[in-house]
């Protein structure tokens, strides 16, 4: 709700932070606790809410690393051109 808020609301512009991750870790840890608790308490209802979860957390690891990896990219390939500018090529 947060990052809606942030995002959307307050037009704060999406690109990639280190802070991203700290959003990650705990939708990934609320998925294994939900499976976890789930199978000890015998709640079958838990299994697909638990999949469910771990489907977006997957997916938010898979875009946080992405732009991650283009922020990467980026700062390498700016950094190739101001060389090859201050060399004179």
């Amino acid at each position: 709700m947060f990052g809606l808020w942030r995002h959307i609301l307050r037009q704060w512009p999406l690109r990639y932070e280190s802070a991203l991750w700290t959003v990650v870790f705990p939708i990934g840890m609320y998925g294994v606790a939900t499976r976890s608790f789930g199978k000890a308490a015998g709640l079958s209802f838990m299994e697909p809410l638990s999949r469910g979860v771990l489907r977006v957390a997957i997916a938010a690891w898979l875009l946080v690393a992405a732009a991650g990896l283009a922020r990467l990219a980026r700062r390498s390939a700016s950094v190739r051109h101001a060389g090859d500018l201050a060399s004179g090529t």
